[in-house]
């Protein structure tokens, strides 16, 4: 399962001289482009549910489908598969009466310390953001291990912590009060 933690922010380069200053290793920088797709609807207020996502990212050159489904806030389950052929998935979607709900486009860079995954994202439409993932199957422990990475961040101070994904809040700023996931 993955687990992960947003947190909104103003100054990128400090936030990534602080991770530099943890020892964090920077493992890369990409731009994906997501494009979310729903099979069903649901009302927003549902806490929980399921997405499929096209992602195009020019770091690895690959598009990968993937299905996503909520267990907790801030985790999820997921599925991936490359895709040799995105006008031909779009197509598939399409067929299948998939509803194509909103894009994210955004710029990424990685590091990597210990068990954690961490992306500096600017999203477009959004800001920028510091994400803090690890794959875990104990939600509790894992979260907290979050959190405590993100104290020596200074992350709880003046930060807003995003419990949703950048689709979702994507979806929130669209003022959209239905959504298919």
């Amino acid at each position: 399962m993955e687990i992960e933690i947003k947190a909104k922010i103003k100054d990128r380069k400090s936030i990534r001289r602080k991770l530099l200053d943890l020892g964090v290793k920077a493992c890369g920088k990409t731009h994906q482009v997501d494009t979310y797709y729903s099979l069903y609807q649901r009302p927003y207020t549902k806490k929980r549910g399921s997405i499929l996502r096209l992602r195009q990212d020019s770091k690895e050159k690959k598009i990968i489908l993937a299905f996503h489904i909520d267990k907790q806030i801030s985790a999820v389950e997921e599925c991936e598969v490359e895709v040799g052929d995105l006008k031909t998935m779009e197509k598939m979607l399409e067929l299948m009466r998939a509803k194509k709900e909103t894009v994210v486009d955004k710029e990424r860079e990685y590091f990597r310390k210990g068990i954690f995954l961490i992306t500096l994202d600017r999203v477009k439409g959004l800001g920028n953001f510091i994400e803090v993932e690890l794959q875990s199957e104990e939600y509790e422990t894992s979260i907290e291990k979050i959190r405590d990475f993100n104290k020596k961040l200074g992350l709880y101070t003046n930060n807003k912590i995003e419990y949703q994904g950048y689709h979702k809040q994507q979806l929130i700023k669209k003022n959209k009060k239905y959504y298919y996931f």
